[in-house]
């Protein structure tokens, strides 16, 4: 099939991060920088019957950073400090406090990406961590990888399955991380590969690449004092 362009919502026009449907009606939208807002739609999806904005006095920790996803039906947001969700009941915000004892150290998620059979990446800083959810929000580990810091775009994170592997997004490209770890002899020491030395001045583009299997000696020149290494 082929997507286009259907209509507007009239009624609501701010930029938007993310949304979560909490129900055939109700979405709930993350402003793209202060707060999140319940949304009510109208007839044919057309227009906002009701909005109202969420944030730090409503609950939040901060007005900032906040994210809305779901967890089975239930919606969940991301914020600096743990998880929160929507107490119905009372209209109001609260911390998740089932899902964020389980986490511990690891609860400042930033985003949340269902993966199927209630699985559900949860990626931090410097992890991503995969759980599957049951009915009572209990969490049962599933695998985790450590997320390189140094390539990734901090709050654009992003994974997807690939069968056997996952795709994690960076600065520079893709990263793919293995899901079968059973076969891997951990013992085994890791061993880096150098695959390319670059020696440059102050203009890198007039740089000199050495090769890595050669064995030779080479005199730099004062002004050749940067040098770089590619390695795997």
């Amino acid at each position: 099939g082929k997507w286009e362009f259907s209509h507007t919502m009239d009624g609501f026009n701010e930029p938007v991060r993310f949304v979560s449907v909490r129900s055939a009606d109700v979405i709930w939208a993350s402003h793209n920088q202060k707060g999140v807002y319940r949304i009510v739609m109208g007839a044919g999806y057309r227009n906002a019957t009701r909005i109202d904005y969420y944030g730090r006095e409503n609950g939040f920790p901060e007005d900032y950073n906040i994210h809305v996803f779901k967890i089975r039906d239930r919606i969940v947001f991301t914020t600096s400090d743990g998880l929160y969700t929507y107490d119905e009941l009372n209209d109001s915000i609260i911390p998740f406090q089932k899902i964020n004892r389980q986490l511990n150290e690891h609860r400042k998620v930033i985003r949340i990406v269902p993966d199927g059979d209630d699985l559900y990446w949860l990626i931090t800083r410097d992890n991503a961590l995969l759980y599957r959810v049951d009915s009572d929000f209990n969490l049962l580990y599933q695998n985790h990888f450590a997320t390189p810091r140094a390539l990734k775009i901090d709050n654009y994170e992003n994974i997807i399955s690939l069968g056997d592997y996952s795709c994690f997004t960076l600065d520079n490209g893709l990263m793919l991380f293995s899901n079968q770890t059973e076969g891997l002899n951990m013992l085994e020491p890791v061993r880096l590969k150098l695959n390319r030395v670059l020696v440059s001045g102050r203009n890198r583009d007039d740089g000199i690449m050495f090769s890595v299997d050669s064995l030779l000696r080479h005199n730099l020149a004062a002004s050749q004092n940067n040098i770089t290494f590619w390695f795997t």
